[in-house]
């Protein structure tokens, strides 16, 4: 099947790395395209306040600062468009991406798709999930679902949620599923200072359990002897993130080296250095790569 479009460089994700990349190759003369599947600023619609990110000495909230990176690029003329890369495959010494209305050609691929939350699967999750039972902050119904929450992890994404969340008028119930925190000190700072968020320690759900008679709609189960049950409106799973990459070929992913156009950028391969800056960073530096190898 031949192509429906040829560009010179297909950027996957719409986060601070695709966006920092994409008008860098405007500015070199190059056409990129960005694929984004749910909102231009990625994994920024997530964070309550973003306050090491130097061009802002007073911090910016997440949707603030993702609305800032759509308006630059948008100021770039780059072509944008929502929708879903299903697969990117390689045939030929030529790349080719498979998205929901259109088969791809690029000449240089960015992937810098992101990260994905991970599940904690476990009994009623599956079941309850989009509806009682919620994976990031982004993906919360617009209209309040409830006033009691329960967060389920104990590093900066759970405690950051929990701020989130309190601005929003929500208590929280953050289920450490062990006695120490992850979280930075500043986080943990400001969540000792809310009288709506309270931190439990030594919580492990065992299962999600909807509840269609009680005051709230949702039980979490749980594995202490102690403390067999929590109940709330809704649940926020922040228990770890993976690489969003599973739409890549196992050959191109197992065989990077034979790709030399082909780069990573941002929080899809820093682990856990999951910040604006280096995302930033990340983007400027592959498209400036880019720039010279296509030049060639």
């Amino acid at each position: 099947m031949p192509p429906n479009e040829i560009v010179d460089v297909l950027i996957i994700g719409g986060g601070p790395a695709g966006i920092t990349a994409a008008i860098q190759l405007v500015r070199s003369g190059l056409r990129p395209l960005v694929i984004e599947k749910e909102q231009m600023g990625g994994c920024l619609y997530n964070a309550n306040w973003i306050d090491n990110y130097p061009p802002f000495p007073r911090g910016i909230s997440g949707p603030a600062l993702a609305d800032k990176f759509e308006k630059h690029i948008l100021r770039f003329g780059v072509e944008m468009r929502f929708d879903t890369v299903s697969r990117l495959y390689a045939e030929n010494e030529s790349f080719f991406a498979v998205t929901n209305r259109s088969l791809i050609q690029p000449r240089a691929v960015i992937v810098a798709s992101g990260t994905k939350p991970l599940p904690m699967n476990i009994p009623g999750e599956a079941e309850l999930a989009d509806r009682l039972i919620f994976y990031e902050l982004k993906t919360l119904p617009e209209r309040p679902i409830g006033r009691l929450a329960c967060i389920i992890g104990g590093g900066d994404a759970a405690f950051d949620y929990a701020l989130s969340l309190a601005d929003r008028g929500v208590k929280s119930k953050i289920l450490m599923r062990s006695s120490e925190t992850r979280a930075l000190n500043i986080l943990q700072d400001k969540v000792y200072l809310q009288d709506s968020i309270e931190l439990l320690t030594n919580y492990q759900p065992v299962a999600f359990v909807e509840n269609r008679d009680g005051k709230h709609p949702l039980t979490v189960q749980l594995k202490s002897a102690k403390h067999r049950k929590l109940s709330c409106d809704f649940a926020l799973l922040a228990v770890g993130r993976e690489p969003d990459i599973d739409f890549i070929d196992q050959d191109i992913l197992e065989h990077q080296q034979n790709y030399p156009l082909l780069y990573f950028a941002g929080d899809v391969v820093n682990g856990n250095f999951r910040q604006v800056g280096i995302a930033v960073g990340d983007g400027l530096r592959c498209a400036m790569d880019i720039t010279r190898n296509l030049s060639k």
